[in-house]
C-alpha cells in the first residue's frame, strides 16, 4: 500500500512537501522512509531536512535520508556530520564515507575519511566505502593516510587497507590497463611514495605492492611502461632474503620500461648476486692484466 502511495505522489502534481517532510521527520520510521524517498524522487527534498534525519538516531531513516539526499550536502555539512557521528554504527559509517565521496577534493573531508579509516580500521565494509569514496583522489589520499600516526595497525586489516588503496590508486592513475602507451608519470609518485616507507615497517610497503601485483592478474593487463626506472625497482641494498625483496620483484610485474631484464624474462639479481659479479669482475680484470703481459706475440 505504502509502495502504491509512494509512486503516485511522485507523479501527482500539487505542493506536498510540508506534509511529506512533517512525516519523514515522525514517529513512523518505514512511512518516513517512504517520504523520504518521495521526497527525493519529487526533487523536493531539502538540505535542512537532510542533516536533521542524519542526526536523527533512528539508524534505517539516517542511512536511507543519507543516500537519497548526500547531493545536497556541502563540504562543511559533512564535516560537521562526521564530528556528529563518532559512534556510529558500521552501516551508517559506509553510508557517510560514500556520501563524502562527492567532496573528495576537499582537504577537510579527506582528512575526516582518514580519521574514519582509522576508526572502523576493523570493518572491511568501512574500508571498500572509504576507496570508493577517494576514487581519482587516492594518491593524495595514501599521502595523507600514510602521514597519520596512528594510520598503520600491524595486523590484516590494517594490511587489507593499504592494498585496497594501492590498488585503487594504481588502476585510477593507470585508466587501461590493456594499454602498451607511455604512462601515466604520476605512477612514478606513487612508486615514491611506496619505496619513502623504507624507514617506517617496511610491511607498510609490502601491503602496497602487493596491492600494485594484484591488478597483473586481470584479463588483458599491460605493465604500465614507464620512460625509465623508478628508484624502487633499481634499489640493491635490500637483501634478497628479505620478504621487501620479494614483494619488489613480485611488485615490479605491474611496470616494464626500456631494458627492464623482468620483462625480457629474466630474473634481476639480488644484493649477494651482485656483490659476487663485483668481485668477479675485478678479479676479471686483475687477470686479464697479467695474461696481457705474459701473452707471446705471434
Amino acid at each position: 500500500m505504502r509502495d502504491t502511495a509512494q509512486r503516485l505522489l511522485l507523479v501527482r502534481s500539487g505542493d506536498h512537501m510540508v506534509a511529506l517532510a512533517r512525516v519523514a521527520s515522525g514517529e513512523d520510521t518505514i512511512a518516513a522512509l517512504h517520504a523520504i524517498w518521495a521526497l527525493q524522487g519529487r526533487d523536493e527534498l531539502q538540505r535542512e531536512l537532510v542533516i536533521q534525519i542524519a542526526v536523527s538516531g533512528d539508524l534505517q531513516r539516517q542511512i536511507q535520508v543519507l543516500r537519497a539526499g548526500h547531493s545536497l550536502l556541502s563540504a562543511a555539512d559533512l564535516v560537521a556530520l562526521h564530528e556528529a557521528l563518532q559512534d556510529a554504527p558500521d552501516a551508517l559509517a559506509m553510508q557517510l564515507a560514500f556520501a563524502m565521496g562527492g567532496h573528495a577534493g576537499d582537504a577537510a573531508v579527506r582528512a575526516d575519511l582518514v580519521q574514519l579509516l582509522i576508526r572502523e580500521q576493523a570493518s572491511p565494509y568501512v574500508h571498500q566505502a572509504v576507496v570508493r569514496a577517494v576514487a581519482g583522489e587516492e594518491l593524495i589520499f595514501l599521502r595523507e593516510y600514510l602521514a597519520s600516526v596512528q594510520s598503520y595497525v600491524a595486523s590484516e586489516e590494517g594490511t587489507a587497507v593499504l592494498v585496497a588503496l594501492a590498488n585503487s590508486a594504481y588502476r585510477s592513475l593507470r585508466g587501461d590497463i590493456s594499454s602498451g602507451e607511455p604512462a601515466n608519470p604520476a605512477l612514478l609518485e606513487l612508486l615514491a611514495l611506496v619505496k619513502s616507507r623504507d624507514d617506517e615497517d617496511t610491511r607498510q610497503q609490502i601491503a602496497m605492492l602487493k596491492g600494485m601485483e594484484s591488478v597483473v592478474a586481470s584479463s588483458d593487463f599491460v605493465p604500465a611502461q614507464l620512460e625509465r626506472p623508478p628508484p624502487i625497482f633499481a634499489d640493491s641494498t635490500v637483501s634478497d632474503q628479505d620478504p621487501l625483496w620479494q614483494a619488489r620483484l613480485a611488485g615490479r610485474t605491474a611496470f616494464a620500461w626500456p631494458g627492464d631484464e623482468l620483462a625480457l624474462g629474466i630474473t634481476p639479481l639480488g644484493t649477494e648476486q651482485l656483490r659476487l659479479m663485483a668481485l668477479g669482475e675485478a678479479f676479471y680484470s686483475q687477470c686479464a692484466a697479467c695474461h696481457a703481459t705474459l701473452r707471446t706475440p705471434a
